[in-house]
């Protein structure tokens, strides 16, 4: 089984270089960082698993490409995950250019997690599709696998398009990074919509829900996930890790 670390590096922390080497020396897989780009002061949403309440831990989040490039400097063979970047949020160029430099210059050891959010308030600042950034999310991913392309290609969506365009520096992994859609498990992202992101991420999907619960569910989670991709993607998933 492959172990993964998530953590929250901010300004009450120590540096992601200093924990990641930490991190890789006693000998976990992966070391995973989250995203939250703006947490506005007045919100209506609720958060699950919270009670409802935003905590305060959600305000004080780092660009999570800066800190892994700190831990990807610190280190030589730990993988570095994304947990999950907010993709919807950021404009696919720009994302895919920063994907592929970390990418890079880590020697192919990103893993690259994404989601669509869930706070309306902090993606309306970024001008996302509420209702529809499951796809909006999708149609970006797709975006940035066509820059990540050998050789790139230009791209027509119902959010985003451009010609082909130079990228450098290439990922290291060709075609870019595995891609892993993060979400709170259970109805979080609908069996029709996972069927689709599966289709185009390929790698599956993080059931965050479930793997905060009991250890005994995990086995279960694990199954349904099987199955699941199975059903949804023409083949069961390979290779599956605890992260």
């Amino acid at each position: 089984m492959k172990v993964g670390l998530l953590v929250n590096v901010n300004n009450h922390t120590v540096d992601p270089a200093t924990l990641a080497a930490a991190v890789e020396e006693v000998g976990f897989e992966s070391f995973w960082v989250g995203d939250h780009p703006a947490i506005p002061y007045e919100t209506r949403a609720p958060m699950q698993g919270s009670g409802g309440e935003i905590p305060e831990a959600y305000a004080h989040v780092s660009d999570p490409f800066v800190a892994l490039s700190f831990a990807a400097a610190a280190t030589t063979k730990l993988k570095l995950g994304t947990g999950v970047c907010i993709v919807t949020a950021r404009h696919p160029v720009m994302n895919a250019l920063q994907v592929s430099t970390l990418d890079h210059f880590s020697d192919g050891r990103l893993l690259f997690g994404v989601g669509c959010g869930w706070l309306p308030e902090e993606l309306d600042l970024f001008g996302v599709d509420y209702p529809r950034r499951i796809a909006q999310s999708r149609e970006h991913v797709e975006a940035m696998r066509a820059l990540w392309s050998e050789p790139e290609q230009a791209f027509e969506g119902e959010w985003t398009r451009f010609p082909r365009l130079k990228l450098n520096p290439r990922p290291a992994q060709r075609g870019g990074p595995p891609v892993l859609l993060g979400t709170w498990g259970g109805d979080s992202v609908p069996d029709r919509d996972y069927g689709r992101y599966g289709r185009l991420l390929s790698s599956g999907r993080f059931p965050v829900r479930d793997l905060l619960s009991e250890p005994y569910s995990l086995a279960q989670a694990d199954q349904a996930l099987q199955d699941l991709a199975a059903g949804k993607i023409g083949r069961p998933l390979i290779d599956m890790s605890l992260r």
